[in-house]
């Protein structure tokens, strides 16, 4: 193996024990670029109805629905993540993190 492969290699094995975390990190990071997206249309939707109303759908997106959505798209993509082969692990989750650094950049939040 090249030098190349072998660093990509090892660097993939060190991540393999991470992947709960990087999934993690990779949706909790589209969740909050898009998450003022998701705030308004839901702001729309409830925007006509009563303060009690608003506030408890509120509390209800915030604490479950962005809790639930971390949680299940975090397993999905670790599922993904975790049958890549080694050589192309480690390229891909960089790859994902820069395209999500690219998409906070063309939302203006970074």
């Amino acid at each position: 193996m090249s030098i190349i492969t072998d660093f990509v290699v090892t660097l993939a094995k060190w991540m393999r024990p991470h992947l709960d975390m990087i999934s993690m990190a990779l949706v909790a990071t589209i969740l909050i670029i898009y998450g003022n997206n998701i705030n308004s249309a839901i702001k729309k939707q409830v925007s006509s109805t009563p303060f009690l109303v608003r506030f408890s759908v509120f509390v209800a997106l915030c604490a479950f629905g962005y809790a639930a959505a971390s949680i299940l798209l975090a397993k999905f993509v670790k599922i993904l993540l975790r049958g890549l082969p080694d050589e192309y692990l480690a390229p891909f989750i960089i790859v994902l993190f820069l395209i999500e650094g690219l998409l906070a950049e063309r939302k203006e939040q970074i």
